[in-house]
């Protein structure tokens, strides 16, 4: 059945007192997950998949015309235990039954025995275990995370995440989006005087505190669009120097990650703007002719040892970038510089939105969460490995519990965004897109189709597959919430970058497992660069997003003319967004080579 056919599920429900309120499914989901607790076997994404069930048939019986709380109980009672599942189908009804006795909220579940210290969080019905030999600091993270796990989402969708099959990152930062894009003409996020500009003697600190500023936007990266476009002609090379320290120092005090894009095809909207701000004197756009040399200088300054693990640099490619006076030379440099700093390559192509990080483009400032799905959890499931059909089935349930993780951190983001009218700017919260992270996707692949994604055409299909049907059920699910959806990789810091784009605990899993890559990428050294640009291709092209990550052996220095040429191959025969070089460990080569 196409998506456009499929019957409508109803927007609005009768409670039982007469009022009409929206429809959530995830109520359904999270009472199912309740029913399954109180039998001794919680299991949130049985709970989904059974929810997915009832939704159908809901669907099918009620579609649009607004039915009663009661009424929609009674039938998941009923499709429950035919679905097999009798013993669950008791535990739900007799759930409703005390929940209409008692309307105050269940008694928290105990902690669990065997810790060392617990301290309870007043008003939440929420305690947190620790152990006196961990760091305060260890402590504090811990806590945090635990919050922002249920504070921000169901008791099922913890129960996912802390059983693997989801990664709810950014937990740390529970009242911040993900990441947002950084405004260097200074609306709201650079700078907030709109008095003219400050001569450049008054000009110490502002950058600092702007991200500071900022922190209070995004809890985890933010994308710098063209700075160089923010410098005047006259810049010398101190000026470029001191605001090159100033955003390292911003970066650290506001423990953030930041993407810096140059060389874009076409300048951001606001240097057409002719803006007016205190961090740069007399800003107006730079002649061509120095926009050449602000860029060089700057990757100099913040790649420079020791370059810091908070600042990656995306280099926007066109098929123009490959020829005229002086391409070639400063090509040559950027793939040096890309071996062994973090520099990534981003190709701006006609009729898509430049990429500015993961889930954030010119179109999209923000990026609301980040959910990684672990695809090969989904094989260890009874009936699914080398059975695709049974894994898409699958994989369409996992899609809508991200999608409610999304909705959940958006409603979670509107109830505490008192005194924080940034979010509200510009619809800034709404437009904020949800972005999904497959995690071992080609180890998926290999477990469905006997191969790798870059290894042959059957895998590569599988992958294409998998790929395109999580964006369309991701899409499909995302209407009822009103959410922009995307899936991409993470924005990593460099250390978990080159260790497998991991979204948790990189620096401790060091090189990554084929089972914890996450992205869009075949992450296979054994497939030559140009078969694993093939294979990122393919995935992007479906996407409209992602990273590529060339692995290179790590004893031989690749060619400069080597690596052009792998550049100029992605940009003009694939339809990868974005690359990384990266050198494969001398034990990794060693299995591979």
């Amino acid at each position: 059945m196409s998506e456009a056919s499929q019957p409508q599920l109803p927007a609005w429900v009768y409670k039982r007192d007469g009022r009409l309120v929206p429809f959530d499914a995830d109520r359904l989901s999270q009472a199912l997950f309740a029913a399954a607790e109180a039998l001794g076997r919680p299991d949130a994404f049985l709970a989904r998949e059974l929810t997915d069930g009832i939704l159908h048939f809901l669907a099918r019986e009620h579609g649009s015309a607004i039915p009663t709380t009661a009424q929609i109980a009674e039938l998941a009672a009923t499709v429950v235990r035919e679905l097999g599942q009798a013993s669950l189908a008791q535990a739900y009804a007799e759930g409703n039954r005390h929940r209409l006795r008692h309307t105050g909220p269940p008694s928290p579940r105990p902690a669990a025995a065997g810790t060392t210290g617990t301290t309870q969080v007043a008003g939440s019905r929420m305690s947190f275990e620790f152990s006196l030999a961990d760091s305060p600091e260890a402590v504090r993270q811990a806590c945090l995370r635990e919050y922002g796990l249920r504070a921000m989402f169901g008791r099922d969708l913890a129960a996912a995440h802390h059983d693997g099959l989801l990664t709810l990152s950014g937990l740390e930062s529970a009242q911040q989006l993900a990441g947002c894009v950084f405004d260097p003409a200074g609306r709201g996020s650079l700078t907030s005087s709109k008095t003219g500009p400050t001569p450049p003697s008054g000009r110490s600190g502002v950058l600092v505190q702007a991200l500071l500023h900022t922190r209070r936007l995004a809890g985890n990266f933010l994308a710098i669009d063209g700075p160089e476009y923010a410098l005047t002609p006259f810049a010398s090379a101190r000026d470029l120097a001191k605001n090159s320290g100033e955003l390292l120092a911003g970066l650290e005090a506001a423990d953030l990650l930041a993407v810096i894009n140059l060389n874009a095809a076409q300048p951001p909207a606001w240097a057409e703007e002719q803006p007016e701000g205190p961090l740069f004197a007399e800003p107006r756009r730079s002649p061509s002719a120095h926009l050449h040399e602000y860029r060089g200088v700057l990757l100099e300054q913040l790649l420079r040892p020791p370059a810091s693990s908070r600042v990656r640099f995306d280099w926007h490619l066109t098929e123009h970038d490959f020829s005229g006076e002086g391409a070639g030379a400063r090509l040559a440099r950027l793939a040096r510089l890309a071996l062994d700093s973090a520099l990534s390559f981003v190709f701006d192509r006609p009729g898509r939105p430049v990429a500015l990080a993961e889930g954030l483009d010119r179109r999209c400032p923000g990026a609301l969460q980040v959910v990684g799905l672990h695809l090969p959890r989904l094989l260890d499931m009874p009936g699914v490995r080398g059975a695709p059909e049974a894994f898409l089935q699958k994989i369409a349930s996992l899609a809508r519990m991200a999608v409610s993780a999304g909705a959940q951190k958006r409603e979670y983001l509107r109830r505490h965004d008192r005194g924080r009218e940034q979010l509200a700017r510009e619809f800034l919260l709404d437009r904020a897109r949800l972005v999904v992270v497959p995690i071992g996707l080609d180890a998926a692949v290999r477990g469905l189709a006997g191969q790798g994604i870059a290894a042959g055409a059957k895998g590569l299909e599988m992958g294409q597959q998998i790929v395109a049907s999580l964006l369309a059920n991701l899409r499909q699910a995302a209407v009822p919430a009103n959410l922009d959806v995307v899936v991409d990789g993470t924005c990593a810091s460099r250390a978990a970058a080159d260790r497998g784009f991991a979204l948790a605990d990189a620096d401790s899993v060091g090189w990554a497992a084929l089972e914890q890559v996450a992205g869009l990428t075949p992450w296979d050294p054994s497939a030559t660069p140009r078969d694993q640009l093939r294979a990122a291709g393919a995935l992007h092209g479906v996407a409209e997003a992602g990273t590529a990550a060339v692995l290179l052996p790590p004893q031989a220095t690749p060619e400069i003319d080597e690596l052009l040429d792998l550049l100029a191959f992605a940009c003009k025969q694939t339809e990868i967004v974005r690359l990384r070089f990266l050198r494969v460990p001398d034990r990794q080569a060693q299995l591979a080579w």
